[in-house]
């Protein structure tokens, strides 16, 4: 689970939940895509991880966005169901 820094703006933090299920959702997409090998979506995906991830101070959502563009890049399948799997449990509920 993931767990917001201390020093979030309150503006920010009340809207982690909406954005956490936005992401829940996200995995579910990241699947099919990985499933079709559909890397215009995964790039897409990771991408906007990566940088919404760093907007909502979640540093480690944002970090696993990046490794998962990386692995998209590269079209490492496993390096992708990987990074999937690790986004799905970063941002599971408890």
């Amino acid at each position: 689970m993931i767990r917001p820094k201390d020093d979030i703006p309150e503006e920010v933090l009340a809207l982690i939940p909406d954005f956490l299920n936005n992401v829940r959702q996200d995995v579910e997409a990241l699947k099919g895509a990985a499933a079709r090998d559909d890397y215009v979506t995964l790039a897409m995906i990771a991408h906007r991880l990566k940088g919404d991830g760093a907007s909502f101070f979640l540093d480690e959502l944002s970090e696993l966005g990046k490794r998962l563009g990386i692995a998209v890049k590269a079209k490492d399948a496993e390096g992708i169901r990987a990074s999937i799997m690790a986004v799905s449990e970063c941002v599971k509920e408890e």
